[in-house]
């Protein structure tokens, strides 16, 4: 789909979260997901255990991925599925289809808790700290 001006480049926390060091979009297929500097993420959530086979969580490109997909998750400004189906579509501009896909089988199974776990407080969090209001669409874009 499209393509990102600049690289994202994150802050290494104490706490082990990594913070968005400068404003960051990527163009994904219903329009640009914009997300401010300061905004925090783990990567991808992928266990310990798993490291080994499926790569550190903070690891590139993945890390693309991981980003909007936390953003979406926090911010809630589109449902879950479609939150899911934007991590594959980034994630497919850079790795294999196999292994797209086990990434985002997980998310599937295993998302539904992260997904719920953010409430009206994580909300207001993430537009605190870089997430919008709203998602920059393709049809506000032509407006």
């Amino acid at each position: 789909m499209g393509t990102m001006d600049i690289l994202p480049a994150f802050i290494a926390r104490e706490d082990g979260m990594y913070e968005l060091a400068f404003d960051w979009k990527i163009e994904v297929s219903f329009g640009v997901v914009e997300i401010k500097r300061g905004f925090v993420t783990d990567g991808a959530s992928v266990p310990r255990m798993a490291w080994l086979f499926a790569g550190h969580p903070m690891e590139s490109p993945r890390v693309y991925a991981a980003l909007v997909h936390d953003w979406l998750y926090c911010a809630h400004v589109c449902d879950r599925r479609t939150a899911d189906l934007i991590y594959k579509e980034v994630l497919e501009r850079y790795r294999a289809k196999w292994r797209v896909w086990i990434e985002w089988k997980a998310l599937d199974l295993f998302g539904q808790k992260a997904w719920d776990s953010h409430g009206v407080g994580d909300q207001d969090f993430a537009r605190r700290h870089g997430a919008f209001e709203r998602i920059n669409t393709k049809k506000e874009q032509d407006k």
